[in-house]
């Protein structure tokens, strides 16, 4: 029987593991990174339709859809603004699909359909409830730096995040044979990092709702995707010079959200 939309999980090769020092327990943490991976990825990931003997029905380069991964995060002291994401894209070197073992069937994830620059969009969602609210976003080209290599993207707005959030990253148009999310399977964070798959044709993943599930009921694992703080973009008057009374407490104005992804979170 053929597997619907299942993630295929291709193999990498020697990783470059990023060594992070970490804080004592007295210091007092500037701008945090957050992270769920331990800076190496050891598999990539894409949707494919899949046998159960491990061949895969679509040729390479047949649309399978838009692909969604995030992680989720909670804002630590110090970590409460976020403007900007961080990403390593998958750079697989062996194909999961038994029957397309030709080099030429992994794809390049720089490139769409037509051989155009490929491009995905990053959001920064806040959890409200059983919603995530859009904050922000981004949209750049694909262009992986290496096996577990990170490149950062700057959001369009700095934007302060309480509680739990999530950051994402839509790859559009994903194609058979390539596998754009990097993975780290080494992790022991469960429950933090999600998947999707949508329907390229709707278009409406913002005003929809998306089942999300997490990447454990495939592998254990966790994506190389960190959202990275700065601090208070406005930061407050603390005193008012005496010569100038009309010098007051500078007011952070409160923008609008954007539309809220409902999410049915599968455990």
């Amino acid at each position: 029987m053929l597997k619907q939309l299942t993630p295929a999980l291709a193999t990498i090769g020697a990783a470059v593991i990023t060594i992070v020092t970490a804080a004592t327990a007295h210091a007092v943490v500037v701008n945090p990174v957050y992270q769920v991976d331990d800076g190496s990825a050891e598999k990539t990931v894409g949707f494919t339709r899949q046998f159960p003997d491990q061949t895969c029905a679509d040729a390479p380069g047949t649309l399978i859809g838009d692909m969604l991964w995030l992680n989720e995060f909670d804002t630590v002291p110090n970590g409460d603004w976020i403007n900007s994401v961080s990403i390593s894209w998958g750079v697989p070197t062996e194909n999961p699909c038994l029957n397309q073992q030709d080099p030429k069937d992994l794809l390049p994830i720089d490139k769409d359909a037509n051989g155009n620059p490929q491009t995905a969009k990053f959001f920064l969602y806040q959890k409200q409830g059983d919603n995530l609210n859009l904050l922000t976003q981004a949209q750049t080209e694909v262009k992986p730096a290496g096996p577990s290599e990170f490149v950062t993207v700057n959001f369009d707005q700095t934007k302060q995040v309480t509680g739990s959030f999530f950051v994402g990253v839509l790859f559009p148009n994903q194609l058979q044979g390539q596998f754009p999310a990097a993975l780290d399977t080494n992790g022991n964070q469960y429950n933090r990092s999600w998947i999707a798959l949508t329907d390229p044709a709707a278009r409406s993943m913002f005003d929809g709702s998306i089942p999300l599930t997490t990447v454990g009921e495939y592998a254990a694992g966790n994506w190389l995707l960190r959202a990275n703080s700065t601090r208070d973009p406005n930061p407050p008057v603390t005193s008012v010079p005496e010569s100038n009374p009309a010098i007051g407490l500078l007011a952070i104005g409160a923008l609008g959200t954007g539309a809220a992804l409902k999410r049915k979170l599968r455990k």
